[in-house]
């Protein structure tokens, strides 16, 4: 039995979740398949150019926060993000310059230009991307720092609490031999010469272990108060980068909301840490170090927990807050049309079919009267707003096949509305997605043609295979009048 995987392949661009530590590359010197496959929609564009114009010195407009539900894409537009600031190379980024400038006539929202000239440029941002699982925020962005000045290869290293715990036992060796030698037995496992490599590498543990044994040899707690505090440390990093092709740093939080959730949650329980970094970025926006902060979440994090309400607030209200796919989307030919052009327009860019199997794809679609019913009834019940006929025919029918074209329409509102951090129409697009109810299974499972010889169709219903179990009791019956 040939099955439907035979004529249709799913792209691998949607083929796992984003991870911005390990999907982010410096110093790109080709296009990656990440940059290649994305196309914006009307709500990443205006995030997109938002953000890049408060990119210049001159304005406090530096702290963002992109709230978004699970499936939009938010992670993604960081990622791209990332990338137009610190990969701003016109080679690397020429197909997605393209492709923002084909939609430039009908959106004229001006971020052609601004990519245009962002990628003229002869400078960039220093990336730096904290691990947002780390409970300690300032740990995290200390980490972040030093891990992208290794990636970028760049020498300077900024005064941090860790560098003066290792300058302290370097100075020991020369100065107080015998504070050294007690301190090279307290270590177990391990040489002194590699713990002080721990200590310039910000290692947590090895720092707590140098200030318990710094106090049981020297009798004295460590002093830090004359440390760099963490803003500090970006601020005199930031400066001292643009002598070498940068214009600043951009620091890119994913996850923001699970992270304040954690802080909060965690011993310390204080957000007091994110709000003196964020408000100082804030004030030095217009006169001091070019410093940008980028965050995304997928909750309102004010809403994580009542007793703490109020510090959340505090955080969250020094931020520019753009919601990403916040367009209001119906069924009853009022919605957006262009949210709707552009989310059609993204998912056909999944399906690959190959040169080869284009005349037997044309057979199924085009001899069994298949695709003009499809599109005449389409056409009829306006659910794609005022598309014509033409565009409904390529875009929808054929373009999304084996896609039922309510299956098609209803997808993207499933996905912003239902969605969950393991069911989105990402997931459910990802050759990887192997489980009854993704498309790969179906593509691999089912015959060309159905039991009356009409090409086999992926039809509404079967979404509740997928998203079943992220559907609230509440809504379901809701959600079955729409496929009745």
């Amino acid at each position: 039995m040939s099955t439907l995987s035979s004529l249709i392949q799913l792209s691998t661009a949607f083929s796992a979740e984003i991870d911005l530590s390990t999907d982010f590359s410096y110093n790109l010197a080709a296009p990656d398949q990440k940059i290649e496959g994305y196309l914006p929609n009307r709500s990443s564009r205006r995030v997109m150019k938002a953000i890049l114009d408060t990119a210049s010195p001159g304005t406090d407009h530096k702290v963002h926060l992109i709230q978004a539900s699970y499936g939009t894409g938010k992670s993604y537009l960081l990622l791209m993000l990332a990338h137009l600031l610190g990969n701003n190379r016109a080679d690397v980024l020429a197909t997605f310059l393209q492709k923002v400038a084909d939609k430039e006539p009908q959106i004229k929202d001006g971020l052609a230009g601004k990519l245009e000239a962002l990628t003229e440029r002869d400078d960039r941002f220093l990336v730096v991307i904290p691990n947002y699982g780390d409970t300690d925020f300032k740990h995290a962005l200390l980490q972040g720092l030093i891990t992208a000045l290794d990636k970028q290869g760049l020498g300077y290293r900024p005064p941090t609490m860790y560098n003066r715990a290792a300058e302290v036992l370097e100075a020991w060796q020369l100065s107080n031999p015998t504070g050294y030698e007690q301190f090279s037995k307290k270590l177990t496992g391990i040489k002194i010469e590699d713990f002080i490599d721990l200590l310039r590498n910000l290692d947590a543990s090895a720092y707590a272990s140098f200030k318990s044994y710094f106090r049981e040899i020297v009798g004295t707690s460590f002093d830090e108060s004359d440390v760099a505090d963490v803003y500090s440390v970006y601020s005199e990093t930031a400066k001292n980068i643009t002598s070498q092709g940068y214009r600043g740093i951009v620091v890119l939080y994913d996850e923001f909301g699970d992270m304040l959730y954690r802080m909060i949650n965690s011993p310390e329980g204080s957000g007091l840490p994110v709000q003196d970094f964020v408000q100082r970025i804030k004030r030095a926006g217009g006169s001091g170090a070019n410093i940008l902060f980028l965050a995304a979440t997928h909750q309102n994090p004010s809403s994580l927990q009542e007793d703490k309400k109020k510090d959340i607030t505090k955080i969250i209200g020094r931020f520019d807050i753009h919601l990403l796919g916040a367009t209001k989307d119906t069924l009853d030919g009022t919605a957006d049309d262009v949210e709707i052009t552009d989310s059609t327009e993204i998912m056909g860019t999944v399906f690959i079919r190959a040169a080869a199997s284009k005349p037997q794809l044309d057979e199924l679609l085009h001899t069994t009267g298949y695709a003009k019913e499809a599109t005449a009834t389409v056409n009829k019940e306006k659910l794609y707003g005022k598309q014509n006929t033409e565009w409904i025919s390529h875009n929808v029918v054929e373009n999304l096949y084996p896609l039922h074209p309510l299956t098609a329409r209803l997808l993207p509102k499933f996905s912003n509305e239902y969605a969950q951090n393991t069911r989105t129409m990402f997931n459910f697009l990802s050759p990887s997605q192997l489980e009854v109810g993704g498309l790969q299974h179906f593509l691999t499972t089912q015959p060309l043609r159905d039991e009356n010889g009409r090409p086999t169709l992926f039809t509404p219903d079967r979404l509740l295979d997928f998203f079943e179990d992220n559907l609230m009791d509440a809504k379901f019956a809701q959600i079955r009048s729409w496929l009745d």
